[in-house]
């Protein structure tokens, strides 16, 4: 009965995004001095975002991440943060530790190609700008000191920490529940858009106009989908 309520809610998640598509666009690459040949210089713009203290259980925090290069989404997650946060700035701080890790990892292996990688790390919290662009833990002695490496990295060059409006951060849709047009704006923000093209045969479902798809034939779609590789699995 629970894995046919989890079949469920993916059948309708599918239903929902079915014309759902990713578009990329391709990045400008400038030199540094006009008439020298230089390494090719990007921007990655990796954002932060927190829920403070949303499991009811643990009383953890959510921390949301997107890393984007001219708009192109590189890499994107959402996942509960390892300590516990006693404040809402410590949680925003937290999830601006995380991004740069993984912001600082894929420009680590842009630079081994050859490219020059100008990162900026954004953040909707005041509070976690401060932890950042301060040294030590300051009055905040519940800090975890295995973060302060953030701050150094940010001292020695390595990142410049923006603040952004929380309503364009696009981590926020790891963070909070969206429904409507919020929901289709916070979408596009990761590089997502709904297209009315014909769509591409997945798991054997075959190809049609997305006119002609309703709930019911994708449903039962789906359904057989689901059901061959359930029956392949076996072996029969």
């Amino acid at each position: 009965e629970l894995s046919m309520g989890r079949v469920k809610r993916v059948i309708r998640f599918l239903e929902h995004v079915r014309e759902n598509q990713w578009y990329t666009l391709f990045p400008a690459c400038g030199t540094d001095k006009p008439g020298q040949t230089a390494k090719p210089t990007m921007r990655m713009d990796a954002y932060s975002d927190s829920n403070w203290a949303n499991c009811r259980k643990t009383r953890k925090s959510t921390s949301a991440g997107v890393i984007q290069i001219a708009g192109c989404t590189l890499y994107d997650y959402s996942r509960t943060q390892g300590f516990q946060a006693d404040a809402s700035g410590v949680a925003e701080w937290y999830a601006v530790v995380t991004v740069t890790a993984e912001a600082l990892s894929l420009k680590g292996l842009l630079e081994r190609y050859g490219l020059k990688v100008h990162l900026v790390v954004h953040t909707d919290s005041s509070s976690a700008k401060a932890l950042g662009h301060r040294i030590g833990v300051g009055k905040l002695r519940s800090l975890e000191t295995k973060t302060l490496w953030c701050q150094a990295k940010r001292a020695a060059g390595e990142y410049v920490l923006s603040k952004i409006a929380g309503k364009i951060n696009p981590p926020d849709l790891g963070t909070k529940a969206y429904t409507g047009e919020p929901l289709n704006e916070n979408i596009e923000r990761v590089g997502c858009q709904r297209f009315n093209q014909v769509m591409k045969p997945v798991c054997g479902i075959a190809a049609t106009s997305s006119n002609e798809l309703n709930g019911a034939h994708i449903k039962n779609a789906v359904a057989e989908a689901i059901r061959d590789l359930f029956l392949k699995g076996l072996g029969r």
